[in-house]
C-alpha cells in the first residue's frame, strides 16, 4: 500500500489504513467507511471524509 498514490499517510505503521472520500453520487467517505470497514472509521474535519483503522 506504500507506493498507492492517494495514499495519506507515508508511514509503514499506517499500511492497513483506508480513507474513503466522498462521492458525487452523494455518498459519503463516513457512510461508505462505516459498511465496508472491518475496524473503526474516523471522520476528518466536517468533510465527511473518513479513514478505516483496521484491528
Amino acid at each position: 500500500r506504500m507506493a498507492v498514490d492517494d495514499q495519506y499517510f507515508y508511514d509503514k505503521t499506517f499500511d492497513d489504513v483506508f480513507c474513503y472520500p466522498n462521492e458525487p453520487s452523494g455518498i459519503t467517505g463516513w457512510d461508505r467507511c462505516n459498511s465496508e470497514c472491518p475496524g473503526r472509521c474516523v471522520e476528518y474535519g466536517i468533510s465527511g471524509n473518513s479513514c478505516c483503522f483496521s484491528y
